[in-house]
């Protein structure tokens, strides 16, 4: 495991069992990059690694500490402007690990220093909430998430701690111990969320803030995901009919992909390998894949390929490598594990998110959607409420956390037409309560949009160069809709 490495690492830094000392503050500490460096970092000169010391609860629930992994990345640019702190999503994804090839030539850096920080809970940070280390003790009649639960709790970690509230003290902590008075904050999805609830508890850190992909507290996600995820699928087949290529191509997309979806249910697709496909795993790989906006042109392609049953074509349609990507050594995939913390994404999510949510609320908001959408989308939903009521029952967060977020903090608000998971509405809406912000909906883009094209880019530049002036957008008028690929 990973964190067996990173302890030997660092040693007693990282014992996840230490006490706080009640008498300092948090403090940060320098430290060896858990990663390999490579390309053009330099450790120590381009890059500067460490840990945040701080207390495990500040409600008096633990009184043991936590380590927050942070990276900072500095900018080479001479008169660069505040840092900028990223806040990763999930809940539970790690930022750190994906330093090197995915932050050194980000807009964020080109403006000031990037500061990447995996929360507490996630990637490198200590303690690690990261099931997936018990995947040995899982038996055949065990539930995995049930392992997960029994085992955090048997190692001393009070789970009620880890939330966005908790969070958002850790990123005004860590602002504090680097010396700064104010920074930049940028989030995307469940790092949006993070960023809004700073903005509520610790605005005086807070310089202007990014948000991408935007999760709001006072939405009902889960009763809304169904119908978000139709909708981007009908943006899906409205693109296709309006394309001549596309329609000519595969018809009429809609009743391609329904057709499908009931033949592979009634069949599925095998591989060579012996890999089933259903018409539900279908449906669950198309919406995944609509995160991704380099992935979108080829959406109808893989529909077609699954309805003639070519696995070859379907799981070879990718878009191509980025050929000014940093290439990564062999050897750095041995100081990579699993990136995503299911642990801390159960601990945020049951406690601040779906109690606030109802079931039969979800049935009634998704009783007109297809069949084929039905089963792929409630189910899901369905299997989390269960989760919450039945296994992450350790707290429930106060209406606070559900109510939405006020702030007259400068704030660009962007999303991706084609986002299944947060869509383009929700920043709508929390923009309703951010009265100096920026709201801006990218075409044929995905989950996240800053940095993979150039409009979103730009726009994000001129902000962090002067939030309080409305950045020039025209560029939105030149992004196209998909380019989609005809096989």
């Amino acid at each position: 495991m990973l964190s067996r490495f990173f302890a030997v690492l660092l040693g007693c830094l990282l014992t996840v069992s230490a006490a706080w000392a009640q008498d300092h503050d948090p403090f940060f500490e320098e430290a060896p990059c858990p990663f390999l460096v490579y390309g053009d970092e330099v450790e120590g000169e381009t890059l500067i690694c460490g840990v945040l010391h701080a207390p495990e609860s500040r409600d008096g629930l633990s009184e043991n500490e936590v380590q927050i992994q942070v990276a900072i990345l500095l900018s080479s640019n001479p008169n660069k402007g505040l840092p900028t702190i990223y806040l990763e999503g999930g809940p539970g994804g790690s930022a750190v690990m994906s330093t090197i090839d995915g932050w050194s030539r980000s807009v964020f850096r080109e403006h000031g220093d990037l500061i990447i920080v995996d929360q507490r809970g996630a990637g490198y940070s200590q303690p690690s909430l990261d099931c997936t280390q018990f995947e040995d003790l899982v038996g055949a009649e065990d539930d995995p998430e049930q392992v997960c639960y029994d085992e955090l709790t048997a190692q001393g970690i009070a789970l009620a701690a880890y939330n966005s509230r908790e969070n958002a003290s850790d990123i005004a902590d860590l602002v504090r111990a680097l010396g700064y008075e104010q920074v930049n904050l940028y989030g995307i999805s469940y790092g949006t969320r993070l960023a809004l609830t700073i903005m509520r508890d610790h605005p005086e850190v807070v310089n202007a803030v990014v948000i991408d992909g935007v999760y709001p507290p006072h939405i009902q996600g889960y009763e809304e995901q169904p119908i978000n995820g139709e909708r981007a699928f009908e943006l899906l087949f409205a693109d296709c009919a309006a394309s001549p290529s596309c329609s000519e191509a595969f018809g009429d997309l809609r009743q391609l992909l329904f057709d499908t979806v009931d033949a592979l249910n009634d069949e599925p697709m095998v591989s060579e390998e012996g890999e089933e496909i259903y018409g539900e795993t279908l449906v669950n790989a198309l919406f995944q894949d609509m995160y991704v906006t380099d992935m979108i042109p080829f959406l109808p392609a893989k529909i077609y390929a699954a309805s003639i049953r070519d696995f070859e074509l379907y799981s070879s349609l990718a878009p191509e490598d980025d050929p000014n990507a940093i290439e990564a050594p062999e050897e750095a995939a041995e100081y990579l594990s699993d990136d995503d913390s299911e642990g801390l994404f159960q601990a945020i999510e049951c406690y601040e998110e779906v109690h606030f949510n109802d079931f039969a609320v979800v049935e009634a908001m998704s009783q007109n959607l297809p069949p084929q959408l039905y089963q792929a989308f409630v189910v899901g939903v369905d299997s989390q409420f269960a989760t919450c009521d039945n296994v992450w029952t350790h707290a429930r967060s106060a209406a606070i956390e559900n109510e939405p977020v006020v702030s007259d903090i400068p704030t660009l608000v962007l999303s991706g037409d084609y986002d299944p998971i947060t869509p383009p509405s929700w920043g709508e809406e929390a923009a309703k309560y951010l009265s100096n912000s920026f709201v801006y909906t990218f075409r044929a883009m995905g989950h996240g949009t800053v940095d993979l094209r150039p409009c979103p880019r730009s726009i994000a530049l001129q902000f962090l160069q002067n939030p309080t002036q409305e950045p020039d957008a025209s560029c939105l008028a030149q992004m196209p809709a998909p380019d989609f690929y005809i096989p």
